[in-house]
């Protein structure tokens, strides 16, 4: 469950979703790289990655995407979009 909107002794409607579920074994995480890092990754290349919601905890999966867009708001040089499915490693 990702988000519960339903309270004890709330009326629930037909129209409103009480819960939101989802399976997050496997998930997409989105990096911005600069072009000097990208060049070194490849479709296909193991990727880990970390995030401060787990400190101490490295992810692992592989880089499953490679984006053509430039995104002028990072800061970075030149930064392009890259995608990998992430296994959530309990």
């Amino acid at each position: 469950m990702i988000e519960k909107k339903a309270t004890l002794g709330e009326l629930a409607s037909p129209s409103e979703p009480l819960f939101s579920v989802a399976d997050l074994s496997r998930v997409w995480i989105q990096a911005d790289l600069p072009e000097s890092t990208l060049a070194k990754v490849r479709i296909g290349a193991t990727a880990k990655v970390t995030v401060p919601a787990y400190p101490g905890e490295t992810f692992s999966g592989q880089v499953g995407h490679i984006g053509a867009m430039l995104d002028k708001e990072t800061p970075a040089p030149s930064p392009r979009a890259s995608r990998w499915p992430m296994p959530m490693a309990g």
